[in-house]
């Protein structure tokens, strides 16, 4: 893959996640499989320095009693 030229004047210092249990890592073989720490991942191989994440998912959380998967 070719690298990309970084148009931003700073480099990312934190993320912060918000979700559900996919966000949290629930089914992820282990935590570094989680999505959330695969994008984090992602962006300090990219920017080559470390990224701060705080992973606020919750299991078992629904958003609104709208969504289809709430009985």
């Amino acid at each position: 893959m070719n690298k990309q030229n970084d148009m931003r004047s700073k480099t990312v210092k934190r993320i912060v996640a918000l979700g559900d249990s996919i966000t949290w890592g629930f089914c992820a073989s282990k935590k570094e499989r989680c999505w959330v720490n695969l994008v984090v991942a992602m962006i300090e191989d990219y920017q080559e320095s470390k990224v701060e994440l705080i992973n606020q998912g919750i299991a078992a959380n629904i958003l609104t009693t709208l969504s289809p998967a709430y009985k």
